[in-house]
């Protein structure tokens, strides 16, 4: 795998980190939850997610590191 990009924007006065993913801004699922959407059950989120066909991309251990 090639170099990744990687960085934190401030989202709604949270500061999220990101990794480029074929071109596109992707943020983890698991920090938006704690730090983004703490007060709204998570079921809520993903059924919105499905109704909007957000794409998920789920990272392996190299893209983590």
């Amino acid at each position: 795998m090639g170099d990744l990009k990687s960085g934190f924007e401030e989202v709604d006065g949270v500061r999220l980190g990101y990794l480029i993913i074929k071109g596109k801004q992707m943020f983890a699922l698991s920090q938006v939850f704690t730090d983004l959407l703490k007060n709204i059950p998570r079921t809520t989120v993903h059924k919105r997610m499905d109704h909007l066909k957000v794409k998920k991309h789920h990272c392996d251990l190299e893209e983590l590191r």
